[in-house]
């Protein structure tokens, strides 16, 4: 997903502004693993991440990576990944 970088926070605020941010991350992805459907699920995080990132870098990210994410097997995104799961 690009260039790993990672940073400390300069100040107090950078760093609170930072903690806000894996928290709606850690919600978000509650969130998608409360769904009983494995599909949806799947369908979330691939929806979630497209809203960051364009088509060619989510499609270089393996099925196994988003299936851990939201614990559905990597078949199961490999097959809302190319619409079979309708």
């Amino acid at each position: 997903m690009g260039n790993l970088s990672l940073i400390e926070p300069d100040d107090h605020e950078d760093h609170q502004k930072a903690l806000k941010i894996r928290l709606q991350w850690i919600r978000l992805t509650q969130n998608f693993t409360d769904q009983p459907r494995s599909n949806d699920r799947a369908q979330m995080i691939l929806d979630q991440f497209k809203t960051y990132f364009d088509k060619g870098t989510i499609d270089n990210v393996p099925n196994e990576a988003f299936a851990l994410m939201v614990g559905v097997l990597p078949q199961t995104v490999r097959r809302v990944r190319l619409g079979l799961d309708r």
